[in-house]
């Protein structure tokens, strides 16, 4: 496995091959982030998270009772498929690709 530095432009290539007629082949650069990089991430990714949930209690507490109604019933009408699966759907998805691997 090669070293990865960070702080740097990467590439990474990959080939791809569904079938044996046809091979896919592509080439990306990625930056690796150094670990201050990653620390920064990490800090504001938490103080938004924190954000969001301070911002969803207080629109929560912020509901009438009314407004809150209207959301539960919207939410408890919405079509349930209420019908018992015959098959796990494993022959449907071969049968996909099948079709798939002759297209």
């Amino acid at each position: 496995m090669a070293k990865v530095k960070q702080g740097v432009w990467q590439q990474a290539s990959s080939t791809k091959s569904h079938d044996s007629k046809r091979d896919e082949s592509y080439t990306i650069f990625v930056k690796v982030p150094t670990p201050e990089q990653q620390r920064q991430w990490l800090g504001q990714y938490r103080a938004a998270a924190i954000e969001l949930e301070k911002q969803r209690w207080h629109e929560l507490r912020a509901l009438t009772e009314e407004q809150a109604l209207r959301i539960s019933d919207t939410l408890l009408s919405i079509p349930v498929a209420n019908r018992r699966r015959k098959t796990s759907g494993l022959v449907e998805q071969q049968a996909v690709f099948q079709r798939a691997r002759k297209s």
